[in-house]
């Protein structure tokens, strides 16, 4: 195949694509919007866990469940307050931040290449 007709090609590959209709993607352009602040974030992060040695962590009560009282759920003052790493990844930690829902985004994804029969 040579190049004018390669070109030829694309032209009618572009000029198809202006008549499919494209559907509504709005949790991919939230997405979109708050890629620049998320992603400065999310390297903030992994240099403070990769250089500094910190982890992103939430306060729990530590207690004995031995003496756990059924009448009291949440302990006595004198339960210890620690630190429990949270698992969660960097990007869903994100995700949540920013009110970004994944599973709409990859919904989204696919309905764009199903419109464009990708």
């Amino acid at each position: 195949m040579g190049v004018d007709s390669m070109v030829s090609e694309n032209r009618r590959s572009v000029m198809s694509m202006k008549d499919v209709e494209m559907p509504e993607t709005p949790e991919s352009e939230r997405l979109s919007e708050v890629s620049e602040r998320s992603n400065a974030i999310g390297q903030f992060l992994d240099w403070l866990r990769e250089e500094k040695g910190y982890h992103v962590m939430r306060w729990s009560v530590k207690r004995d469940w031995a003496d756990y009282d059924e009448d009291d759920p949440e302990g006595d003052e004198e339960s210890e307050l620690g630190g429990v790493r949270v698992l969660e990844s960097t990007e869903k930690l994100l995700a949540e931040f920013f009110d970004i829902d994944p599973e709409k985004v990859e919904r989204e994804r696919r309905a764009l290449l199903d419109a464009i029969g990708g």
